[in-house]
């Protein structure tokens, strides 16, 4: 009895070293896939908590240098869509004062957008030291962000 044992649990050790060789190389680096993904578009949140005082710059700032972005990749097919909120009421939290709303045509379209933003962001903007040091000031401004990936949920 204890030699069978013995030989099966060298025969269950041995197969589990052969599930982990091939995964032990390196592993390409993709988007995770979010969970309930299914396929089709992709829609994700991007919150922005603003300093004080500084939510009409910042904005300035995300619709000079930022918009025209969305815009290109919106031309290219990728975005579906980017539609920017404000606080309507006063909330201690969670703290934002804008959030983005951009729909991705589907994951694949997600990745390459980020992918070749900053060759877009060179197409778009030329002159790479103005819009370098506007985007720097508008993330200076920016005093928390996170973003959230956003699964819809069919109700019928």
């Amino acid at each position: 009895m204890t030699r069978s044992v013995s030989r099966l649990s060298f025969v269950l050790g041995f197969l589990s070293l052969l599930l982990v060789i091939p995964s032990s190389g390196p592993t390409p680096v993709h988007a995770q896939t979010p969970t309930g993904y299914s396929g089709g578009p992709v829609t994700n949140a991007s919150f922005y908590h603003i300093a004080a005082g500084h939510q009409d710059e910042w904005l300035a700032l995300y619709k000079k240098y930022h918009y025209p972005i969305m815009q290109y990749e919106i031309k290219q097919g990728l975005v579906k869509s980017e539609t920017m909120y404000k606080r309507g009421i006063h909330e201690l939290s969670p703290a934002w004062d804008f959030f983005a709303v951009i729909v991705y045509r589907d994951m694949d379209a997600e990745v390459e957008v980020q992918k070749e933003r900053a060759k877009v962001m060179k197409e778009v903007f030329p002159n790479t030291e103005e819009f370098e040091a506007a985007d720097k000031k508008r993330w200076e401004l920016t005093t928390e962000h996170w973003d959230e990936k956003l699964i819809e949920v069919p109700l019928q």
